[in-house]
């Protein structure tokens, strides 16, 4: 499941990364009293940090790397080259998601991205009609999970963990 296997990868780097930890923490902690709630129905999203968090970690973390295929219904010619009708094609997620066109720093973590950039492309679902049908309920659940974990427990490395998106692989 791709929201599970975010989340793994997600923990591994938050264990390394106690500084978005507290900014999280921090985020939280400011929206919501010691006696309110927490996630009620009225909240939709509205931590901005965790919300940026969660679309960091589908950017960097892209699960799905190559989306699912589609075909070409009719000839085209893209940049100089022809498609003819009926070619399979599969949008390479990961690679539009660290385009360094968009992401001055596509390497780098930083959840900040998303309040500076609310509006930038997102392809780890896919893209168009056919995008990822469960995307509003995925985003809806890491949010919900980051906001509950993040606000309870601090997370700490048990062992060492290599949590680059191609090379790394959490246990």
């Amino acid at each position: 499941d791709s929201v599970t296997t975010l989340v793994a990868w997600s923990i591994a780097l938050l264990a390394i990364r106690p500084n978005i930890q507290e900014k999280a923490a921090a985020a939280i902690q400011e929206m919501y009293g010691q006696n309110q709630p927490m996630c009620d129905a009225a909240d939709d999203q509205k931590c901005a940090f965790v919300a940026a968090l969660v679309k960091e970690c589908l950017r960097y973390f892209t699960v799905l790397r190559l989306a699912l295929p589609r075909t070409s219904i009719r000839d085209i010619t893209y940049d100089g080259t022809v498609i003819p009708k009926g070619t399979v094609l599969f949008l390479n997620s990961w690679a539009c998601n660290m385009d360094p066109e968009v992401w001055s720093d596509p390497e780098e973590f930083r959840p900040e991205r998303w309040i500076e950039q609310p509006d930038a492309p997102m392809f780890t679902y896919g893209m168009g009609y056919r995008m990822c049908a469960g995307s509003l309920l995925a985003n809806r659940e890491l949010y919900l999970v980051f906001m509950r974990t993040l606000n309870s427990f601090w997370i700490e490395p048990y062992d060492e963990i290599d949590w680059h998106p191609s090379k790394g692989i959490p246990i």
